[in-house]
């Protein structure tokens, strides 16, 4: 007897044993966590599929068509209309979020509403070092563009003051713009005397969103400023801010990105695409303890 207790076998068929029976309410645990898990992200998406998903920003953007002619081998003239992407050479955008957290059972979810300005101005002088030749601009046809990534948190009329006119944004992105799939854009007057005048630009958005919003540093120089009464952030994206305070009363930061800090040009024709824009995106998750 005394032998079989001091075996090593016996011993280790022992500790075996209890380690295979201390795995069943582990097991057990794990199946809950992941149960619970599946409900909460359910009932975050039932929330926010309701209220308004998060919202991700860029722009704005201004596209200029132009043709292109050539001809084929049998001498026939052929033309194609391409399309100029003009960034701002500035983007300020100035923010307060106002956040609320909605439950469905014991579960929750921050949503918010945002009130957003942007402001900046334009400038065409790049065109002309571009191998493109200015008579064939269609300066007529040139539009401004807002990405907005859920439009059903659109909560007013969006107006651009463009300059010393005012122009009120219409749904949808028009044909041209190869990197925006989802928000807002108009026609803008521009002319061929555009290439040496710059453009001032202002709007307002007052958007609904939920967990996170992000933006699209498109500006030659972005600054972003956005405040908050939350005290739980977490700042993500490509991008930190320079500056933030957090405290029991909520949170404010400053980014500033410059283009030298991102991977494409502020003007470009064909050579761009819209994931290298995308990766580019920062903001602030709202985090839910």
């Amino acid at each position: 007897m005394k032998d079989i207790k001091s075996s090593i076998g016996v011993r280790l068929l022992i500790i075996g044993g209890l380690i295979l029976a201390l795995l069943i309410p582990s097991a057990f645990i794990r199946g809950l966590v992941s149960e619970r898990a599946s409900r909460r992200r359910e009932a975050i998406h039932e929330i926010t599929s309701k209220w308004s998903t998060k919202q991700i920003i860029g722009g704005p953007l201004i596209t200029i068509p132009y043709t292109e002619t050539w001809k084929d081998e049998e001498g026939k003239t052929k033309s194609v209309t391409k399309y100029i992407q003009v960034l701002p050479e500035t983007l300020n955008i100035a923010g307060k979020i106002s956040p609320e957290i909605r439950y469905r059972g014991i579960y929750q979810a921050v949503v918010y509403n945002a009130r957003l300005g942007l402001s900046g101005d334009f400038s065409f002088a790049r065109i002309q070092k571009m191998n493109i030749d200015l008579d064939r601009l269609l300066w007529d046809d040139a539009f401004i563009s807002l990405h907005i990534s859920d439009m059903r948190g659109i909560n007013e009329y969006v107006e651009l003051k463009w300059g010393e006119e005012a122009i009120f944004f219409e749904p949808g992105i028009k044909r041209g713009n190869g990197i925006f799939d989802s928000g807002i854009s108009v026609g803008i007057p521009l002319a061929a005397d555009s290439i040496s005048a710059g453009m001032k630009y202002a709007l307002e958005i007052d958007l609904k969103g939920s967990q996170a919003l992000g933006f699209l540093p498109l500006g030659k120089t972005t600054a972003l400023n956005l405040s908050s009464t939350w005290n739980n952030p977490s700042f993500d994206g490509a991008f930190l801010p320079k500056r933030h305070r957090i405290d029991e009363n909520g949170f404010s930061a400053d980014w500033q990105v410059l283009d030298l800090n991102r991977n494409y040009p502020q003007i470009w024709t064909e050579n761009v695409t819209k994931s290298t824009v995308f990766s580019s995106e920062f903001g602030v998750n709202l985090f839910a303890p």
